[in-house]
């Protein structure tokens, strides 16, 4: 979990960083890395975490 939100963080980082090189200001250009982040390896991560239960398939008894 932690991994992917440290992911995500470098991504919106080096977004963020790229387009202000090329001219956009900060604000702007972390809005822009914050939306091309990949969010939802970190959702998915938190949401495993929050359910550690194992699933099991149901019998079926006829």
């Amino acid at each position: 979990m932690l991994m992917s939100t440290a992911l995500v963080i470098l991504t919106a980082w080096s977004v963020a960083a790229v387009a202000h090189a090329l001219g956009l200001p900060w604000g702007p250009a972390w809005v822009l890395g914050a939306a091309v982040a990949p969010t939802d390896a970190t959702t998915a991560s938190v949401l495993a975490a929050l359910t550690r239960r194992s699933i099991t398939p149901a019998c079926s008894t006829m």
